[in-house]
């Protein structure tokens, strides 16, 4: 069983140790700094954390000038205390949009980092997180905020789909229920670069970018993005205009056995010249061959980032119960049945009203 990380914001606590930190009134807002993303690191037994902020500097446009402070300590209050100690102002950590996590940072030290900032009263739960390598605080630079380059790269925003929107509420759900791993959006300084994952607090294993559109629609995130087969002697693009998946898991003996059902409707980007045969078929084959690379590469990180044992565990609560330790060796040898079914809804040609 994972462990609980959630708990009830200390509020008032909090409330509390700012005002003892800060003094009262208008000066205690004056020196607040106001965070809009954070970059965590960790090397030789502590933390190092950057913040991405403003406080009262302008640039020439009059607009909030982008600001790095820099905090290190050995949990993520005392990297906060830090700033405070160096320039006067106290983090605020209400508007912060986007968290990066570095995959520097393993077991202990991650979980104490992620459980810090689910439980932390005053970041919210719609935060974004990203993973990117060492040192994630290269990321932010002064003068510029950098953290809506990185959230746009990373959500919904950036327009393709090889990218991922995760948010702080979808790794306390991952951290709390069984049979779910987590996964993150890898960014680095220009582009994202597919998914980073996770089992409990040790980084497992990469998803290249090809193949997150397959886990984003195995995953039942629709997106409206593009895709280009081959069919018929010539290149054709489609776009996702729906996307809807299925898990179905069951044991034959002690094998796992998990069917993953995509039922996707694509609109011709151009004229097909030809019927849609063609194209359907080009369409079923190259999903169901992403498909199948996608589970394969995670079943080998060993990270069940689609939730099949927490499937396995609702139809089945009695058995999940006797193998729910050894998941992961389970998950490992479960055997993948991918089905895809594709449908061609515009082909492109006025006749017959099908554009």
């Amino acid at each position: 069983m994972k462990p609980s990380v959630l708990r009830l914001p200390a509020l008032g606590l909090l409330l509390c140790l700012l005002i003892c930190l800060t003094g009262c009134g208008r000066e205690t807002l004056d020196r607040f700094f106001i965070v809009t993303a954070m970059a965590i690191d960790w090397e030789e037994g502590q933390y190092t954390v950057h913040l991405e902020g403003s406080a009262d500097q302008l640039d020439e446009n009059k607009n909030p000038k982008a600001i790095v402070r820099r905090g290190v300590g050995s949990n993520l209050l005392q990297c906060f205390l830090d700033v405070q100690k160096q320039t006067g102002e106290y983090p605020y950590l209400r508007h912060t949009e986007l968290v990066l996590l570095s995959d520097g940072l393993q077991g202990d030290a991650l979980g104490q980092a992620v459980d810090c900032l689910l439980n932390e009263n005053g970041v919210r739960l719609n935060a974004r997180v990203a993973a990117c390598p060492a040192p994630a605080g290269d990321l932010l630079q002064d003068g510029e905020f950098q953290s809506q380059r990185i959230l746009k790269a990373v959500t919904k925003g950036g327009g393709t789909l090889t990218s991922a929107d995760i948010q702080l509420r979808d790794l306390a759900f991952t951290r709390l229920e069984d049979g779910i791993d987590s996964c993150l959006p890898a960014t680095g300084a220009e582009t994202t670069e597919g998914l980073r994952l996770l089992r409990e607090d040790q980084w497992v294993g990469s998803l290249e970018s090809r193949l997150v559109p397959a886990f984003l629609m195995a995953g039942g995130v629709p997106r409206g993005d593009g895709l280009t087969v081959s069919a018929g002697g010539r290149s054709t693009a489609f776009r996702l205009l729906s996307s809807r998946s299925r898990l179905e898991t069951r044991m034959e003996g002690s094998v796992p056995v998990c069917t993953v059902t995509l039922d996707l409707r694509f609109r011709a980007a151009s004229q097909i010249p030809d019927s849609t045969e063609l194209c359907t078929r080009a369409l079923r084959q190259r999903l169901e061959q992403d498909l199948c690379d996608m589970l394969a590469a995670l079943q080998a990180a060993g990270c069940d980032a689609l939730g099949i044992g927490q499937d396995l565990s609702r139809r089945e609560p009695a058995v999940w119960a006797g193998l729910q330790a050894e998941w992961p060796d389970y998950f490992r040898r479960c055997r993948m049945v991918p089905q895809v079914h594709v449908r061609i809804v515009s082909t492109g040609r006025l006749q017959g009203g099908d554009l």
